[in-house]
C-alpha cells in the first residue's frame, strides 16, 4: 500500500475548496499527513476519522470550524498544528488518538479566553528546553472558565500574576516558569534547560545564577 499526503493537490480538496465534508477521507489506511491548504474554513464530522496510518496534521490558518471525532481513531496520530483561528476544539475529536503527544496550538489560550497565558512545563516546550514532550498544554488564569475544555488543555487557576509575550504569545517568564517545574521535571533536565535559555536570550546570566541557587544546581 502507497503512502498518501493529503495537501492542496488531492482532487477531493480541490473539488470543495472551503470545506471537507463529513466522512471525506474516514477510514483511508493509506494517509500518513495531512496538510491543508488556506481555503480550508471547515473540517467536517469524521473527515479523517479512522485514518490508522496518519501521523501528521497541519491545520490551515483561517480554520474556524472543526467536526466531531474529525481526528477520531487516528492511532498512529503523534503531531498536529492547531490555528489561533479554530477558537474551540470538539471534546472528541481527537478521541482514540494514544500516540498524540505533539500538539502545536497557535495562539491556543484564547481557547480559554481573555487574560489566560501558557503556563509551566508548557512554556518550556514553547521554546524547546528540557526535552519535554507533554500530551498537555498548561495555561493559567485567574477567572473562572465556564466552557468545557479539550482534554489537551489543563487549566491551572492562579492569583493575577504578571506574564510576558513570545512570538505574541501570552506566556509565564522563563524564570518562574523554571521553578514551577521543580517538582515534575527531573534536576539535570532543569539545568539543562537553564543553560539552553541563556544561550537562546531568554534569560541573562544573572538570572542563570539565580535559578542555579534557587534549585540548588
Amino acid at each position: 500500500m502507497s503512502e498518501v499526503v493529503i495537501d492542496e493537490n488531492d482532487p477531493q480538496i480541490q473539488r470543495n475548496k472551503f470545506e471537507i465534508p463529513d466522512d471525506a477521507f474516514n477510514r483511508r489506511h493509506d494517509i500518513v499527513e495531512v496538510i491543508l491548504p488556506s481555503t480550508i474554513k471547515i473540517i467536517g464530522k469524521r473527515a479523517f476519522s479512522g485514518c490508522k496510518s496518519l501521523k501528521k496534521v497541519i491545520l490551515p490558518p483561517g480554520l474556524v470550524s472543526m467536526g466531531e471525532e474529525a481526528f477520531g481513531g487516528c492511532e498512529s496520530l503523534e503531531s498536529i498544528i492547531i490555528p489561533g483561528s479554530l477558537k474551540e476544539v470538539p471534546f472528541i475529536a481527537f478521541q482514540g488518538c494514544p500516540n498524540l503527544k505533539d500538539i502545536e496550538i497557535q495562539d491556543g489560550v484564547e481557547i480559554i479566553g481573555e487574560g489566560a497565558f501558557i503556563y509551566g512545563e508548557s512554556v518550556l516546550t514553547m521554546h524547546g528546553l528540557a526535552l519535554l514532550n507533554p500530551t498537555v498544554l498548561y495555561v493559567a488564569t485567574s477567572k473562572r472558565v465556564r466552557k468545557t475544555l479539550p482534554k489537551f488543555i489543563k487549566k491551572v487557576k492562579v492569583r493575577e500574576i504578571p506574564h510576558v509575550y513570545y512570538e505574541g504569545i501570552p506566556s509565564q517568564d522563563i524564570v518562574s516558569a523554571i521553578i514551577i517545574c521543580r517538582e515534575q521535571i527531573m534536576t539535570d533536565r532543569l539545568s539543562k534547560a537553564i543553560e539552553e535559555a541563556e544561550e537562546q536570550g531568554l534569560i541573562s546570566d544573572e538570572d542563570r545564577k539565580y535559578l542555579k541557587e534557587s534549585l540548588s544546581i
